[in-house]
């Protein structure tokens, strides 16, 4: 398993020391890069929007956050 070291907090404003997580074996970058950003920013999107079983959404934009926001809404 694959896992991120972070040096101790220096009171930068930066996030990127927050919500590692384990990267399994097997799980090649072309993966995992979907988890880092554009996944989740997706599915946030899906969440503030509450949408709900058999409602209708409009997503504007075909790149890599417009398609996920399309699978999110499934989900």
């Amino acid at each position: 398993m694959l896992t991120a070291t972070v040096p101790p907090a220096t009171g930068d404003p930066a996030f990127a020391n927050v919500g590692l997580v384990p990267i399994p074996a097997g799980v090649g970058d072309e993966q995992a890069i979907m988890l880092s950003d554009i996944w989740p920013t997706a599915w946030f999107g899906a969440r503030l929007a509450e949408v709900r079983p058999g409602e209708t959404v409009a997503v504007f934009g075909a790149g890599p956050v417009g398609q996920l926001a399309v699978l999110s809404a499934y989900l």
